[in-house]
């Protein structure tokens, strides 16, 4: 049977590819012999012939089974597995192309993978191609049109001659040229440079050197590692509860085979020096276990290195660890054990929203309870829980992956973050039919949560019914409790933030045990936006923030810079520490 037969027929042109793709996130996965059945290209009986044959000789396949009894053609096939995929089959010859998007993606990398870019949408760019590339091609072709891709199919000898068409073979090689004229003064001296680092970074020196790099780092509670080439030398940067600090400089002669070094470890390629690179490392370093994610990017004086350590165990605390207060915990603790609805938690990046939702989930955390989590990426792994990477390259988001994760029959489901209208709609929609729903969103308070779904478009009387609640924090430094003494008030700080107290208030001048900083680990400054029926009737646009904000506090609300300065006058924190994060 042919295979232009029912949906298997190409998709004629740009409409029709935009319409398929609307739908697409809607199609349920069939196995293989039911879309053969469906699209009629098959009989049932050589359906049961096939699964017979399977039977008879493990490890057959049913599509190579079909095929060797004569059922199917190898060209069907392909296109029956790739439409299971939900990857369309286009006709090429009827899209008109746009010569901005083509120009995008240069002529070399369109003529090694055999792709063309035929259409750019909102969050990712349509190429098109006899097959689908290998997965490390993804990442090179997001990285130059600076968004996800995704790849459809086209046929071959069309494919070819609009390629050939768009890219001039003197454009191929004007650009090779090009190249050759920006590298060759230097390549070969660059290429003895790297042969020699890879040599030296299996040596002991340089295994001992970034082993040393990473238990001073351990040593240092920090959180990211930094690796910072500079004109005359090397920086070794930590980042320390939340503070970028300068640890040491090193010749910059040992930069090519310490960043070998990490490359092996990471299993990157080490020849590739002119692309980022992402990668993972597993150590376990004094008997301790370490999940070490590593980026490194090209810099005009060599790679710069940044690694993200974390502890799998030290770093995920319980609920009660994290710093509530006695109220606060007995609050929170009832808002998750709601059956359904939907509890966010707000603040910039580096807030700690990532390790509050995970300490939420760990308290509901029961069994019999089916919890979700969509995450980008997963930062650890918990017990007893479905974590789901994103496949963002693949123009796989948090969307698409939510609505997928709803027929997975979940109790609790975590969103690592909204961060557009679909995601915002799919979230409430998932709270209001049964699910307990957690996520985070960018917002400087609890109220301004409230306005930012209210302009993703979420309708009032549907946050209204979805939201339990809404917890905004930061993390702020604690005083080392060695050295504490008398805090010496801006008179800037005392007028902004309406002092009249005239309570002393403490600050860490610097000892040994931390380093001579005066801080010593960081905990959580935060507020709770619980809403009752009143403030529940100011969730319209037409409120601003203030007055929402204005409306909570009459409700009895206490917001965050009122938790900082409590923390404050206990003498935990500095005050100016309190007017940094809070004001």
């Amino acid at each position: 049977m042919g295979a232009e037969n029912g949906s298997l027929r190409p998709l004629n042109d740009e409409a029709d590819l935009r319409a398929y793709l609307e739908k697409a996130h809607d199609l349920v996965l069939k196995p293989i012999g039911t879309l053969l059945l469906d699209e009629g290209l098959i009989t049932p009986l050589d359906l049961e012939k096939a699964v017979a044959r399977q039977k008879s000789q493990p490890g057959l396949r049913l599509g190579t089974a079909l095929i060797e009894q004569g059922a199917l053609e190898e060209h069907t096939l392909s296109l029956i597995l790739h439409k299971q995929l939900g990857v369309p089959h286009i006709r090429l010859e009827q899209f008109s192309l746009s010569e901005p998007l083509i120009r995008r993606l240069p002529a070399m990398i369109a003529r090694t993978h055999q792709l063309l870019p035929i259409l750019e949408l909102p969050g990712v760019v349509v190429l098109a191609g006899s097959q689908l590339p290998a997965q490390d091609a993804y990442d090179q072709l997001r990285f130059i049109l600076q968004k996800p891709v995704l790849v459809v199919l086209a046929d071959r000898a069309p494919l070819l001659e609009r390629i050939r068409l768009h890219y001039d073979p003197i454009e191929d090689h004007l650009e090779a040229e090009a190249r050759e004229a920006s590298v060759r003064q230097d390549d070969q001296e660059d290429q003895r440079v790297w042969q020699e680092a890879e040599f030296q970074a299996k040596q002991k020196p340089v295994v001992k050197l970034v082993d040393s790099f990473i238990r001073e780092a351990m040593r240092a509670r920090a959180s990211d590692l930094h690796i910072r080439p500079r004109r005359e030398n090397v920086e070794l940067a930590l980042r320390v509860d939340g503070e970028l600090r300068t640890q040491r400089l090193f010749e910059r002669h040992l930069l090519p085979a310490v960043v070998s070094r990490i490359k092996i470890l990471a299993s990157l390629n080490i020849a590739e020096r002119r692309l980022p690179q992402d990668g993972r490392i597993a150590l376990i370093i004094d008997e301790r276990e370490l999940d070490l994610r590593v980026s490194i990017m090209p810099t005009p004086y060599g790679e710069n290195v940044v690694i993200r350590l974390l502890n799998p165990h030290s770093a995920v605390r319980t609920f009660d660890q994290i710093g509530y207060s006695p109220d606060d915990l007995q609050k929170l603790d009832e808002l998750i054990h709601h059956e359904s609805g939907m509890v966010l938690v707000t603040g910039p990046t580096g807030s700690g929203k990532t390790t509050t939702l995970y300490a939420m989930l760990q308290q509901i955390s029961r069994a019999g309870l089916n919890i979700v989590t969509i995450e980008d990426p997963i930062e650890y792994h918990l017990p007893n829980m479905v974590q789901i990477q994103l496949l963002a390259s693949q123009g796989f988001g948090f969307p698409q992956t939510l609505r997928h994760v709803l027929r997975q029959d979940p109790d609790v489901i975590m969103v690592g973050e909204i961060r557009d209208s679909e995601t915002a709609q799919m979230a409430v929609e998932a709270a209001l039919t049964g699910h307990l729903v957690f996520s985070t969103l960018h917002t400087t308070s609890a109220c301004g949560a409230i306005s930012r779904l209210l302009e993703l478009g979420i309708t009032p009387q549907l946050l209204k019914t979805s939201l339990l609640g809404v917890l905004a924090q930061r993390l702020v430094r604690q005083n080392c409790p060695n050295c504490r003494a008398q805090e010496k008030i801006p008179p800037l700080i005392a007028r902004r933030l309406g002092l009249t107290d005239l309570t002393p208030f403490e600050k860490g001048l610097g000892c040994k045990v931390c380093d001579g900083y005066g801080y010593l680990g960081r905990r959580a400054v935060y507020e709770l936006l619980e809403p009752d029926d009143e403030v529940r009737e100011c969730f319209v646009p037409t409120l601003s923030e203030r007055q929402l904000h204005q409306k909570a506090a009459d409700a009895g609300m206490r917001f965050m810079l009122g938790h900082g300065l409590e923390l404050a006058q206990q003498g935990l924190v500095s005050l100016t520490e309190v007017y940094r994060a809070c004001a």
